[in-house]
């Protein structure tokens, strides 16, 4: 299972740079500014991102939609994020602290939804259907749900946005819609690009089941309305398109709202001790993947054996020792993670394209952060 995030995030990540290789994270780090100085003013705060490797997929992600509708939506965010900021400062803050937790856990229930999807091996398209659309609709309600409440209240605090002082009582579908009808932009991502029907639809259709696979055809017809008065249909294969899209909505809005949150220090104003706050093994080896991708590491195996846990992986590029030693020292806050939270000892074992083993990086003294070789 965790093995699987780990060789999916290294491979959604490096589609996402669309061909761009690098020699270095010297290089890596120079593009990711090169990207985030459109978005993030605060040159501490953009350091901070640069630097720690955390936020190397979304770094990926804008990298990846550049000149498409999702790089739209970025701006308008945070143009209108710096208009609330301007006049609304302290109430933009307030809401952010307010609703972090939510968010926290909207992106870990994204993962378990994730975990699901693929641990499914089903071979008759009514089940697989059904089986996404449960998928779909809890992905809908419990992680971009609590994303969107958020980007909508930014928007209520910013004069550049149709909804300035909006005091709405925030009802998700109502939410959605009032976002839908605020921008042009907002309705292309939200509506247009799922088949003409809105987020909120799409929810309510998987939640009442308001859809039937017909095997003939090899098409899934579903209605939607107050009273089921509209309808829409899918050729199967556009079903999976349909939750890819979804898919990509939800890495949209975990790029604004992560990158925005630690520019606003949200993280100094929360209670850190909180349990809810969890650090999955998910997450930790989806970072680690990401991280992978940066220098085109190719991922192998991941061996098991009880607390002991070996990834091994391919230096397809030929970077070589120097450059996977520097390479090393940014996972080593992830290695270290993975023993504190989850007493994993991590290792690390790099191939040349021959397969030959030429290197090997684990944790030595974990206080200290050095690299046993």
């Amino acid at each position: 299972m965790d093995d699987t995030f780990l060789s999916e995030s290294k491979r959604e990540a490096s589609a996402l740079l669309r061909g761009d290789t690098f020699g270095s994270i010297a290089e890596f780090d120079l593009h990711s500014i090169d990207l985030l100085n459109k978005y993030i003013k605060d040159k501490g705060s953009l350091k901070f991102i640069v630097s720690s490797k955390a936020f190397a997929y979304e770094v990926m992600f804008i990298n990846g939609v550049k000149g498409t509708i999702f790089e739209d939506f970025m701006d308008l965010f945070f143009t209108n994020l710096n208009f609330a900021l301007e006049d609304h400062k302290e109430d933009v803050l307030q809401y952010y602290v307010e609703l972090d937790l939510n968010i926290h856990e909207a992106l870990i229930n994204y993962q378990d939804s994730a975990a699901i999807i693929n641990v499914t091996n089903l071979e008759n398209k009514r089940t697989i259907v059904k089986s996404g659309f449960t998928s779909l609709g809890d992905i809908i309600e419990s992680s971009l749900y609590p994303q969107l409440e958020l980007v909508y209240r930014v928007l209520t605090y910013s004069k550049g946005s149709s909804l300035y002082l909006n005091k709405n009582n925030f009802k998700k579908g109502k939410i959605v819609d009032e976002l839908i009808n605020s921008s042009e932009v907002i309705e292309a991502v939200l509506r247009q690009l799922l088949n003409g029907v809105a987020l909120n639809h799409w929810r309510n259709i998987s939640c009442h089941s308001s859809y039937k696979y017909n095997k003939t055809s090899d098409s899934i017809f579903c209605e939607f309305g107050t009273k089921n008065d509209k309808s829409v249909s899918l050729a199967y294969e556009e079903f999976f398109e349909l939750i890819k899209s979804i898919d990509s909505i939800q890495i949209l809005l975990k790029t604004c709202l992560e990158l925005s949150s630690v520019e606003l220090g949200v993280k100094k104003e929360i209670v850190s001790d909180d349990e809810r706050y969890e650090l999955t093994k998910e997450s930790i080896m989806s970072q680690i993947g990401n991280a992978l991708a940066i220098l085109n590491y190719d991922v192998m195996s991941v061996e098991k054996i009880l607390n002991q846990w070996k990834i091994n992986i391919v230096d397809i590029s030929s970077l070589g020792i120097t450059k996977f030693r520097e390479f090393g020292n940014e996972l080593i806050p992830y290695f270290v993670c993975m023993y504190q939270v989850h007493g994993i000892v991590m290792e690390l074992e790099v191939f040349d394209t021959k397969g030959r083993t030429f290197q090997r990086m684990s944790l030595g003294d974990i206080s200290n952060k050095n690299l046993a070789k």
